[in-house]
Protein backbone atom coordinates (compact mmCIF):
# COMPACT_ATOMS: atom_id res chain seq x y z
CA UNK A 1 0.00 0.00 0.00
CA UNK A 2 2.75 2.47 0.92
CA UNK A 3 4.61 1.84 -2.34
CA UNK A 4 1.40 2.50 -4.28
CA UNK A 5 0.95 5.82 -2.51
CA UNK A 6 4.54 6.82 -3.28
CA UNK A 7 4.01 5.91 -6.94
CA UNK A 8 0.89 8.05 -7.08
CA UNK A 9 2.69 10.91 -5.34
CA UNK A 10 5.50 10.71 -7.89
CA UNK A 11 2.98 11.16 -10.68
CA UNK A 12 0.95 13.88 -9.02
CA UNK A 13 3.83 15.95 -7.60
CA UNK A 14 5.13 17.27 -10.96
CA UNK A 15 1.62 18.33 -11.87
CA UNK A 16 1.26 20.12 -8.53
CA UNK A 17 4.54 21.99 -9.00
CA UNK A 18 3.52 22.91 -12.53
CA UNK A 19 0.24 24.25 -11.24
CA UNK A 20 2.08 26.59 -8.87
CA UNK A 21 4.42 27.85 -11.58
CA UNK A 22 1.73 28.24 -14.25
CA UNK A 23 -1.38 28.98 -12.22
CA UNK A 24 -2.80 31.27 -14.87
CA UNK A 25 -2.93 28.68 -17.68
CA UNK A 26 -3.03 25.24 -16.04
CA UNK A 27 -6.42 23.58 -15.40
CA UNK A 28 -7.54 23.56 -11.75
CA UNK A 29 -7.63 20.56 -9.42
CA UNK A 30 -11.28 19.59 -9.01
CA UNK A 31 -12.80 17.54 -6.19
CA UNK A 32 -14.94 14.68 -7.47
CA UNK A 33 -17.12 12.14 -5.71
CA UNK A 34 -20.29 10.09 -5.68
CA UNK A 35 -22.44 8.20 -3.18
CA UNK A 36 -24.82 5.44 -4.35
CA UNK A 37 -27.53 3.54 -2.48
CA UNK A 38 -28.88 0.64 -4.54
CA UNK A 39 -31.37 -2.20 -4.10
CA UNK A 40 -30.60 -5.17 -6.36
CA UNK A 41 -32.04 -8.59 -7.10
CA UNK A 42 -28.73 -9.95 -8.37
CA UNK A 43 -25.07 -9.28 -7.57
CA UNK A 44 -22.82 -11.06 -10.11
CA UNK A 45 -19.04 -10.73 -9.80
CA UNK A 46 -16.65 -12.73 -11.99
CA UNK A 47 -19.63 -14.72 -13.24
CA UNK A 48 -20.60 -15.86 -9.73
CA UNK A 49 -23.83 -14.94 -7.98
CA UNK A 50 -22.85 -13.34 -4.67
CA UNK A 51 -26.22 -12.83 -2.98
CA UNK A 52 -28.71 -15.31 -1.57
CA UNK A 53 -31.67 -12.91 -1.66
CA UNK A 54 -32.39 -9.35 -2.87
CA UNK A 55 -30.04 -7.01 -1.05
CA UNK A 56 -28.82 -3.44 -0.70
CA UNK A 57 -25.51 -1.89 -1.71
CA UNK A 58 -23.87 1.32 -0.50
CA UNK A 59 -20.74 2.77 -2.09
CA UNK A 60 -18.86 6.04 -1.91
CA UNK A 61 -16.01 7.46 -4.01
CA UNK A 62 -14.01 10.63 -3.29
CA UNK A 63 -11.02 12.06 -5.11
CA UNK A 64 -9.27 14.80 -7.04
CA UNK A 65 -9.20 15.29 -10.82
CA UNK A 66 -7.00 17.47 -13.00
CA UNK A 67 -6.88 17.51 -16.78
CA UNK A 68 -8.05 13.90 -17.21
CA UNK A 69 -5.96 12.46 -14.34
CA UNK A 70 -7.89 11.39 -11.24
CA UNK A 71 -6.86 9.93 -7.89
CA UNK A 72 -9.78 8.39 -6.01
CA UNK A 73 -10.47 6.31 -2.92
CA UNK A 74 -13.63 4.34 -2.43
CA UNK A 75 -15.53 1.90 -0.26
CA UNK A 76 -18.41 -0.50 -0.95
CA UNK A 77 -20.60 -2.63 1.28
CA UNK A 78 -23.49 -5.05 0.81
CA UNK A 79 -26.23 -5.77 3.32
CA UNK A 80 -29.12 -8.23 3.40
CA UNK A 81 -32.45 -7.11 4.95
CA UNK A 82 -33.46 -10.66 5.95
CA UNK A 83 -31.70 -13.39 7.87
CA UNK A 84 -29.95 -16.19 5.96
CA UNK A 85 -29.29 -18.68 8.74
CA UNK A 86 -30.23 -21.65 6.55
CA UNK A 87 -27.86 -20.73 3.69
CA UNK A 88 -26.02 -23.96 2.68
CA UNK A 89 -23.37 -22.40 0.42
CA UNK A 90 -20.08 -21.64 2.25
CA UNK A 91 -19.30 -18.71 -0.09
CA UNK A 92 -22.49 -16.91 0.93
CA UNK A 93 -23.19 -15.31 4.29
CA UNK A 94 -25.32 -17.23 6.82
CA UNK A 95 -26.71 -15.34 9.79
CA UNK A 96 -29.02 -12.55 10.88
CA UNK A 97 -29.78 -9.55 8.70
CA UNK A 98 -26.87 -7.17 8.22
CA UNK A 99 -23.60 -6.61 6.40
CA UNK A 100 -22.36 -9.41 4.15
CA UNK A 101 -19.35 -8.19 2.11
CA UNK A 102 -17.22 -5.06 1.85
CA UNK A 103 -14.41 -3.52 -0.21
CA UNK A 104 -12.03 -0.55 -0.06
CA UNK A 105 -9.74 0.67 -2.83
CA UNK A 106 -7.32 3.35 -4.02
CA UNK A 107 -7.23 4.06 -7.77
CA UNK A 108 -5.42 6.23 -10.31
CA UNK A 109 -7.23 6.91 -13.61
CA UNK A 110 -6.16 8.59 -16.82
CA UNK A 111 -8.88 9.36 -19.34
CA UNK A 112 -8.81 10.93 -22.81
CA UNK A 113 -11.51 11.23 -25.44
CA UNK A 114 -11.28 7.56 -26.49
CA UNK A 115 -9.02 5.77 -23.98
CA UNK A 116 -9.38 5.22 -20.23
CA UNK A 117 -6.65 3.58 -18.12
CA UNK A 118 -6.93 2.82 -14.42
CA UNK A 119 -4.86 0.96 -11.83
CA UNK A 120 -5.14 0.49 -8.11
CA UNK A 121 -5.20 -1.74 -5.08
CA UNK A 122 -8.27 -3.15 -3.32
CA UNK A 123 -9.12 -5.12 -0.21
CA UNK A 124 -12.23 -7.35 -0.07
CA UNK A 125 -13.76 -8.62 3.18
CA UNK A 126 -16.25 -11.49 3.45
CA UNK A 127 -18.46 -12.08 6.50
CA UNK A 128 -18.79 -15.84 6.96
CA UNK A 129 -19.67 -18.27 9.73
CA UNK A 130 -16.66 -19.03 11.93
CA UNK A 131 -14.25 -16.56 10.28
CA UNK A 132 -14.20 -13.44 8.10
CA UNK A 133 -11.61 -13.98 5.34
CA UNK A 134 -10.17 -11.18 3.21
CA UNK A 135 -8.30 -10.88 -0.10
CA UNK A 136 -6.03 -8.08 -1.36
CA UNK A 137 -5.48 -7.52 -5.09
CA UNK A 138 -3.78 -5.04 -7.38
CA UNK A 139 -5.76 -4.40 -10.53
CA UNK A 140 -5.84 -2.52 -13.80
CA UNK A 141 -8.35 -1.77 -16.55
CA UNK A 142 -7.91 -0.47 -20.09
CA UNK A 143 -10.89 0.67 -22.18
CA UNK A 144 -11.03 1.87 -25.78
CA UNK A 145 -14.13 3.65 -27.12
CA UNK A 146 -14.67 3.57 -30.88
CA UNK A 147 -18.00 5.06 -31.85
CA UNK A 148 -20.77 2.84 -30.50
CA UNK A 149 -18.26 0.09 -29.64
CA UNK A 150 -16.30 -0.17 -26.40
CA UNK A 151 -13.49 -2.69 -25.81
CA UNK A 152 -11.97 -3.35 -22.41
CA UNK A 153 -9.80 -5.76 -20.46
CA UNK A 154 -9.40 -5.91 -16.68
CA UNK A 155 -6.85 -7.81 -14.60
CA UNK A 156 -6.71 -8.62 -10.87
CA UNK A 157 -3.53 -10.06 -9.33
CA UNK A 158 -4.00 -11.47 -5.83
CA UNK A 159 -1.22 -10.41 -3.42
CA UNK A 160 -2.75 -11.38 -0.08
CA UNK A 161 -5.28 -13.97 1.07
CA UNK A 162 -5.24 -15.74 -2.32
CA UNK A 163 -3.07 -16.46 -5.36
CA UNK A 164 -3.37 -16.24 -9.13
CA UNK A 165 -4.23 -13.72 -11.84
CA UNK A 166 -7.78 -13.17 -13.07
CA UNK A 167 -8.55 -11.60 -16.48
CA UNK A 168 -11.86 -10.32 -17.81
CA UNK A 169 -12.00 -9.07 -21.43
CA UNK A 170 -15.24 -7.61 -22.79
CA UNK A 171 -16.73 -5.86 -25.80
CA UNK A 172 -19.84 -3.68 -25.63
CA UNK A 173 -22.16 -2.11 -28.19
CA UNK A 174 -24.12 1.01 -27.22
CA UNK A 175 -27.49 0.87 -28.98
CA UNK A 176 -28.66 4.10 -27.36
CA UNK A 177 -27.04 7.02 -25.58
CA UNK A 178 -29.38 9.86 -24.74
CA UNK A 179 -27.88 12.43 -22.33
CA UNK A 180 -30.97 14.67 -22.26
CA UNK A 181 -31.50 17.56 -19.87
CA UNK A 182 -32.50 16.13 -16.49
CA UNK A 183 -32.45 12.57 -17.83
CA UNK A 184 -29.95 10.02 -19.15
CA UNK A 185 -30.99 6.83 -20.96
CA UNK A 186 -28.66 4.08 -22.16
CA UNK A 187 -29.08 0.70 -23.82
CA UNK A 188 -25.94 -1.45 -24.06
CA UNK A 189 -25.14 -5.08 -24.89
CA UNK A 190 -21.94 -6.76 -23.63
CA UNK A 191 -20.03 -9.94 -24.42
CA UNK A 192 -17.72 -10.86 -21.53
CA UNK A 193 -15.44 -13.74 -20.49
CA UNK A 194 -13.43 -14.72 -17.41
CA UNK A 195 -9.98 -16.35 -17.32
CA UNK A 196 -8.19 -17.62 -14.22
CA UNK A 197 -4.40 -17.79 -14.65
CA UNK A 198 -2.87 -19.90 -11.87
CA UNK A 199 -4.71 -21.47 -8.95
CA UNK A 200 -6.63 -18.98 -6.78
CA UNK A 201 -6.13 -21.07 -3.61
CA UNK A 202 -7.70 -18.58 -1.11
CA UNK A 203 -6.68 -18.72 2.54
CA UNK A 204 -10.37 -18.74 3.47
CA UNK A 205 -11.02 -21.84 1.37
CA UNK A 206 -14.56 -22.31 0.06
CA UNK A 207 -15.74 -19.28 2.06
CA UNK A 208 -14.08 -16.96 -0.48
CA UNK A 209 -15.94 -16.79 -3.83
CA UNK A 210 -13.86 -17.41 -6.93
CA UNK A 211 -12.95 -19.99 -9.59
CA UNK A 212 -11.87 -23.41 -8.36
CA UNK A 213 -9.86 -24.24 -11.50
CA UNK A 214 -7.82 -22.43 -14.15
CA UNK A 215 -8.44 -21.32 -17.72
CA UNK A 216 -11.79 -20.15 -19.05
CA UNK A 217 -14.32 -19.74 -16.22
CA UNK A 218 -17.36 -18.33 -18.05
CA UNK A 219 -18.70 -16.53 -21.13
CA UNK A 220 -21.73 -14.26 -20.92
CA UNK A 221 -23.85 -12.20 -23.28
CA UNK A 222 -26.20 -9.64 -21.83
CA UNK A 223 -28.16 -6.52 -22.61
CA UNK A 224 -29.40 -3.85 -20.23
CA UNK A 225 -31.41 -0.64 -20.29
CA UNK A 226 -30.67 2.03 -17.71
CA UNK A 227 -32.17 5.42 -16.97
CA UNK A 228 -31.19 8.21 -14.63
CA UNK A 229 -33.50 11.06 -13.60
CA UNK A 230 -32.28 14.06 -11.63
CA UNK A 231 -34.60 14.70 -8.69
CA UNK A 232 -32.98 17.73 -7.06
CA UNK A 233 -29.59 19.24 -7.91
CA UNK A 234 -26.98 16.47 -7.92
CA UNK A 235 -29.36 13.75 -6.61
CA UNK A 236 -30.52 11.25 -9.22
CA UNK A 237 -32.86 8.24 -9.28
CA UNK A 238 -31.46 5.25 -11.22
CA UNK A 239 -33.01 2.10 -12.68
CA UNK A 240 -31.34 -0.72 -14.62
CA UNK A 241 -33.08 -3.77 -16.12
CA UNK A 242 -31.00 -6.47 -17.78
CA UNK A 243 -31.14 -9.93 -19.34
CA UNK A 244 -28.02 -12.13 -19.42
CA UNK A 245 -27.16 -15.62 -20.66
CA UNK A 246 -24.08 -17.23 -19.10
CA UNK A 247 -22.10 -20.35 -19.98
CA UNK A 248 -20.45 -21.52 -16.76
CA UNK A 249 -17.42 -23.74 -17.25
CA UNK A 250 -15.92 -23.54 -13.76
CA UNK A 251 -17.63 -25.61 -11.04
CA UNK A 252 -17.73 -22.65 -8.62
CA UNK A 253 -20.05 -20.79 -10.96
CA UNK A 254 -22.54 -23.67 -11.16
CA UNK A 255 -23.24 -24.08 -7.43
CA UNK A 256 -26.98 -23.82 -6.74
CA UNK A 257 -28.59 -22.41 -3.60
CA UNK A 258 -28.98 -25.94 -2.16
CA UNK A 259 -25.28 -26.69 -2.71
CA UNK A 260 -25.82 -28.96 -5.72
CA UNK A 261 -24.26 -28.39 -9.13
CA UNK A 262 -26.48 -26.51 -11.54
CA UNK A 263 -26.65 -26.37 -15.33
CA UNK A 264 -23.78 -25.06 -17.43
CA UNK A 265 -26.02 -22.45 -19.07
CA UNK A 266 -27.98 -20.02 -16.90
CA UNK A 267 -30.17 -17.01 -17.65
CA UNK A 268 -30.24 -14.00 -15.33
CA UNK A 269 -32.69 -11.06 -15.14
CA UNK A 270 -31.04 -8.52 -12.80
CA UNK A 271 -32.92 -5.42 -11.62
CA UNK A 272 -31.23 -2.46 -9.90
CA UNK A 273 -32.98 0.56 -8.36
CA UNK A 274 -31.25 3.31 -6.42
CA UNK A 275 -30.25 6.87 -5.63
CA UNK A 276 -26.99 8.58 -6.61
CA UNK A 277 -25.49 11.82 -5.32
CA UNK A 278 -22.71 13.44 -7.36
CA UNK A 279 -20.33 15.68 -5.44
CA UNK A 280 -20.33 19.30 -6.52
CA UNK A 281 -21.97 18.95 -9.93
CA UNK A 282 -25.18 18.10 -11.73
CA UNK A 283 -24.28 15.75 -14.60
Amino acid sequence: MHSSLLFVAALVAPATVGNVLHAQSAPPVTPIGRIDLIATTLDIRRGIRNNARPMGELDAVLGLERNGLALTAGAWSAFEPKETRDEPRPDLRAGSAGLTDGSAWLQLTRQSERVALSAGVRRDWYRRVGSDPAVTEIYGTARLDAGRWSHSVSAWQAVGGADGLYLEPSVSYHHLRNPDVGRVAEWVSTLRAGLQIGERDPDGGAKVPGPTGTGLTYISLGTSIGERFWLSGPVAFMTVLGVEAEYRRDAALRISRDGSEGERVRFWVPVHIGLSWALGRHE
